[in-house]
């Protein structure tokens, strides 16, 4: 593939991801109005909500294990297509059960677009540009998912949450017919590319290589700094960032709305520069220990008393930037695995993330709805976001230092003795 054929599947695959970070968060502007016209109450609706986290978590892995096996054009294609099926179905519902199965195809559906984009990454374009191209991609999607704030809010004032999830539908599927037809990437045979072409033959690569990533030490704390770090923050940005301004903060649908695109503003500015610097200074832990005591400090301020409204934009913005440590997670497991296996590492290092969410929104959601959606009650639920970011932090100290190369390549050998032991 040409240069510039690289790049426009680049693109496309971008616009994949974009749709996940998108529907991640669409809930987020229309929770009153489901909740109303559903009947439930707040621990239903988070429990709906977290479908999607459940579904994504399951399906990351293997997602990008078929990348790997199948290639990134066929995955996230058909990925786009199941999504979009789980939006026109909760669009349907008409009880929670129905809205659950549409969140969960959702999900399952987009939970296989990161890996895949990573997996193109590492195949189409040099390693010097790993961290940059990831940082690039965090900071283009996190901006797009400012579109599930006030431009969804308006829509769904406008057409209502039932049609506006029609439209999301068209628009997804949509992007799966642009990666089709633009992604031109052969699959390459996991681990080995001598491996057998048969497939029975690459499933037993494919088994290998998820048990030779899931057995390394390495790969874990990557995975819990992710569940910490993103998985709080998307918690908050998720589901009870609109509801807590509203109702702590006495802001309008739209304000409110405005003030939670505010943390996503801060991880599309925090994930590109982290990513160039990260790239730049050749480092992972030291920025990502940074960032994560950062994060601690943002949700004890939330926990221990109620922001005043002028400091708000301030914590929100730096909220957000610290979940610029996808970049340097997922950089830091890539190069702790063997680059074959760029799709499963990916697939393990994000579920990290979605997981975090699977555990921390639900929390979250029981103990708002134990203490109610007053001041005390959401400083009583933010402890679930405390523990999460707390969590991070530690494992930012067992992070592995790569020092920006891969401890499996021939030119991979680390500062650290331990990294040639990924055992």
């Amino acid at each position: 593939m040409h240069q510039r054929g690289i790049w426009v599947g680049w693109i496309s695959l971008a616009a994949a991801f974009a749709m996940a970070q998108f529907h991640r968060l669409t809930l987020a502007s229309m929770g009153d109005t489901v909740m109303a016209d559903l009947g439930i109450g707040a621990a239903t609706f988070g429990l709906i909500a977290t479908m999607y986290f459940y579904a994504y978590a399951l399906l990351m892995v293997p997602g990008g294990a078929l990348a790997d096996l199948y290639g990134p054009r066929q995955i996230a294609s058909l990925g786009c297509a199941v999504a979009a099926a789980g939006a026109i179905l909760f669009g349907m519902a008409h009880s929670p059960w129905w809205a659950m199965v549409g969140r969960l195809l959702v999900g399952g559906g987009v939970a296989v677009t990161f890996p895949c984009i990573l997996r193109f990454q590492h195949t189409q374009f040099p390693p010097r540009l790993f961290g940059t191209l990831t940082g690039a991609l965090v900071g283009s999607t996190t901006a797009s998912s400012l579109l599930a704030y006030v431009p969804l809010a308006l829509l769904v004032q406008s057409v209502g949450w039932r049609s506006s999830h029609y439209l999301m539908a068209g628009l997804t599927l949509g992007v799966g017919c642009l990666v089709w037809f633009t992604v031109r990437e052969t699959p390459i045979a996991i681990g080995d590319t001598s491996a057998p072409g048969h497939t029975q033959g690459r499933w037993r690569a494919l088994r290998s290589g998820m048990a030779q990533v899931l057995g390394n030490r390495h790969s874990w704390p990557p995975f819990l700094i992710q569940a910490g770090n993103y998985g709080s923050i998307l918690s908050f940005v998720g589901a009870w960032a609109v509801p807590y301004l509203m109702r702590v903060h006495s802001m309008d649908l739209v304000t409110a709305s405005a003030y939670a695109q505010i943390p996503l503003i801060g991880m599309s500015v925090g994930g590109p520069a982290i990513g160039w610097v990260s790239d730049r200074l050749e480092l992972r832990r030291g920025p990502t220990l940074t960032l994560s005591l950062i994060l601690v400090a943002c949700w004890l301020w939330l926990v221990i008393a109620t922001p005043p409204r002028a400091a708000l934009l301030p914590l929100l913005l730096i909220l957000g930037f610290t979940g610029g440590v996808i970049v340097t997670t997922v950089s830091a497991n890539s190069e702790a695995n063997p680059p074959g296996l760029a799709g499963i590492s990916a697939g393990v290092v994000a579920t990290g993330g979605i997981l975090g969410a699977a555990v921390i929104q639900p929390t979250m959601s029981w103990l708002l709805d134990s203490a109610g959606l007053t001041p005390l009650g959401f400083r009583i639920g933010f402890t679930s976001g405390l523990a999460g970011a707390i969590i991070a932090a530690v494992a930012s100290y067992f992070l592995l230092e790569t020092y920006g190369r891969n401890a499996f390549a021939p030119s991979g050998v680390l500062h650290s003795a331990d990294a040639l032991d990924p055992s």
